[in-house]
């Protein structure tokens, strides 16, 4: 498709495209126009839903700490369009910096940030979204038939053993795959992104796995321990936690670590040998993890 032409009727732009990144499917493109940057997105026509969703959800994200993805309208006056079996949609491309995570303080401010966020959606989306669930969203399809029986019956039992009791966790609208690489900074404003995982369920779930992308883990759990610590002091600023949800954070850092083991099996039985070099640390960081586990 040449949407060269498309991009300049639809949006009245002309932009001069070329493919962003390394990215596989080859579906997200960079326009410019003079000292403009733009993203520019081709979806299959079946996502048309949560296309429209994460434009919202992105649309919702405004407040002094807080921003996301700015959509650009259509001569109509849409943010998405449908075209030839895809939908299209073009985004400002924001001077976006990489967290800077050294101190404490840096990651308090971060736990703030993240409470914002949380309360933002609880406020602003009100769509019918779907529930997430402990086991049954990393544990579907064909990606754990990759595993090792005995392998994928250890797992199982972890899911069996340690499933938190959902009635005593603070429920909402989750960002569900919230690691490091899916907030910026954009000036002085933490800038959240991709939320094609976005679902209801607990608010604890988004720490579980940001918590992960804050340790090193090399320096052992008590680095873990800090780090989560100092991120709860900051969520807690506006959204307060039960001692049951505190201590319940690090099985959904487990579950994470559990779905990576999956995938990167998955991947590797399917033509990517590197992705096998991946799971030593997934399970370094799992037997890690099980010290904190009741």
């Amino acid at each position: 498709m040449d949407l060269q032409p498309y991009i300049q009727d639809l949006y009245n732009l002309d932009l001069a495209l070329s493919p962003l990144g390394l990215q596989a499917r080859g579906n997200v493109y960079e326009g410019v126009s003079g000292s403009e940057r733009y993203i520019v997105k081709v979806e299959d026509r079946a996502l048309i839903d949560p296309v429209r969703l994460s434009i919202k959800i992105s649309s919702s994200l405004t407040s002094p700490c807080i921003s996301s993805s700015r959509y650009v309208r259509t001569t109509d006056g849409d943010l998405c369009t449908l075209l030839e079996g895809h939908v299209i949609t073009v985004q400002h491309k924001e001077p976006l910096t990489p967290l800077t995570l050294e101190t404490s303080d840096d990651i308090f401010e971060l736990g703030r940030g993240v409470a914002e966020f949380h309360s933002l959606l609880r406020s602003k989306i009100t769509d019918e979204i779907r529930e997430s669930d402990v086991y049954r969203d990393f544990m579907y399809g064909e990606v754990p038939c990759a595993q090792r029986e005995e392998r994928l019956t250890e797992i199982e039992k972890f899911y069996g053993e340690y499933t938190p009791d959902y009635e005593q966790l603070t429920n909402g609208v989750i960002h569900n795959d919230l690691h490091d690489e899916n907030i910026y900074l954009c000036g002085t404003r933490y800038f959240f992104l991709d939320f094609e995982h976005v679902k209801r369920g607990p608010l604890i779930s988004d720490l579980g796995v940001l918590s992960l992308s804050l340790w090193e883990h090399q320096r052992g759990i008590r680095d873990y321990e800090e780090k989560l610590g100092w991120l709860i002091k900051g969520y807690e600023t506006k959204i307060p936690l039960s001692y049951y949800e505190k201590k319940s954070i690090v099985l959904f850092s487990l579950r994470y670590l559990y779905s990576d083991e999956n995938w990167y099996t998955y991947w590797a039985s399917h033509g990517n040998p590197a992705a096998v070099h991946l799971i030593p640390e997934i399970r370094t960081k799992q037997n890690l993890l099980y010290s904190l586990v009741d």
